[in-house]
Order: C-alpha cells, then sequence, then structure tokens
C-alpha cells in the first residue's frame, strides 16, 4: 500500500537531483576555482592508486639505478631517525608512486610590488592561501605572466625538497601528500617528496 502524495514526493526529489547536478555542473563549468579543486583531488587519488611500498619500488629493476639509490638513502634516513635520534618515522616515507613528469604541482605566490602583502586566493573546502598550485606548466607560466602585467613581484616554486649525501635544499615545503616519494622526486638532482 502506497502513501497518500507519494508521487508528488517522488517527482519533487527528482526535480531536486535534477537541480542538484545542474548547480554541480555550472560549478565546474563556470569555476576555476572548483575546476581546481576537482583536479588536486584527481591528482591526489592518482598518486594514492599508484603508489607501492617503497621496498617493492626498490627491487623493481626496471627503474632507473639512480632513483632505487635515492630510495635506499630514504630508507637508511628513517632507520637513522628511529635508531640514532629516537625519532619515531611512522607511516612517512613507505610508499612510492610514479606520476610520469617532472614535478607533482608548480606553486606560485605573489604579492603586489613593493609590499610584502601575499596575494590570496580562495577555494571552496580549503579557504583562503598565499599560493596557487598548478598541474600545467603552461598554465603556471600564463598565470605567472598576468600577475607579472598587473605589477606583482612573483615566486615560483615545485613542491620538493633535493636531497644527497652532502647536503639538503629545501625549494619549497606546501603541505604533505600520503603517496610518498614520486618518480618527480627521487629523479636528480635527488628530490625526495615531503611526506
Amino acid at each position: 500500500m502506497r502513501l497518500p502524495g507519494w508521487r508528488a514526493w517522488r517527482r519533487l526529489a527528482a526535480w531536486a537531483a535534477a537541480a542538484v547536478v545542474i548547480v554541480l555542473v555550472s560549478a565546474v563549468a563556470f569555476s576555476s576555482d572548483v575546476r581546481f579543486v576537482l583536479r588536486g583531488a584527481y591528482e591526489q587519488g592518482r598518486l594514492m592508486l599508484r603508489r607501492r611500498p617503497l621496498t617493492e619500488a626498490l627491487a623493481d629493476s626496471t627503474l632507473p639505478a639512480a632513483w632505487r639509490e635515492n630510495m635506499q638513502l630514504v630508507i637508511e634516513a628513517r632507520a637513522f631517525a628511529d635508531t640514532a635520534l629516537g625519532l619515531t618515522p611512522g607511516a612517512s616515507f613507505t610508499t612510492f608512486a610514479e606520476v610520469g613528469r617532472d614535478t607533482l604541482v608548480l606553486v606560485l605566490s605573489a604579492a603586489p610590488r613593493h609590499t610584502l602583502e601575499p596575494h590570496r586566493w580562495w577555494f571552496p573546502i580549503v579557504g583562503s592561501v598565499p599560493y596557487r598550485g598548478f598541474f600545467s606548466r603552461a598554465r603556471a607560466e600564463a598565470a605567472k605572466r598576468d600577475f607579472e602585467a598587473r605589477g606583482y613581484d612573483m615566486a615560483f616554486f615545485s613542491e620538493t625538497i633535493h636531497i644527497n649525501r652532502d647536503s639538503v635544499s629545501v625549494l619549497a615545503a606546501f603541505g604533505s601528500s600520503p603517496a610518498g616519494p614520486t618518480d618527480a622526486l627521487v629523479t636528480w638532482p635527488v628530490p625526495v617528496s615531503l611526506t
């Protein structure tokens, strides 16, 4: 036995579902911020799906020897932190993911010339941040040119840390990724992810 008015509720639910789809499609179509957040989620998901244990990747003879040497350095650094420093490494730096390009994300920071006040970007979910990430070098360069034309000073980073046996050089550290080191981060000059 159906309740009275069930067809009206069903029709209302169908219209509500259609409205939600229209709003979501419109947001993606008209908002670069929404597209950026979705692209970030896609890239993070891609890394998570491609990751594998670092020890497994180290044993993979199809990977370049330089990458495997750097992976061994990561394993040794974790062991040193644990035994010599008494730190608990946890699950950081235990997986590896191939991304197939030279960087994970290009990060752009901007400030009006002659000020130290950073330009801030706003994103759904994340809120306001003083940098913007790009997954395409061409788009990052276009944004950089646009801000320079408007009188901004720019800083352009790649999210990596360069490590070799003699020194550590931090280029940028915006957040961390649970996916662990990637091929973009174990190539010369020996970059390693911050995760």
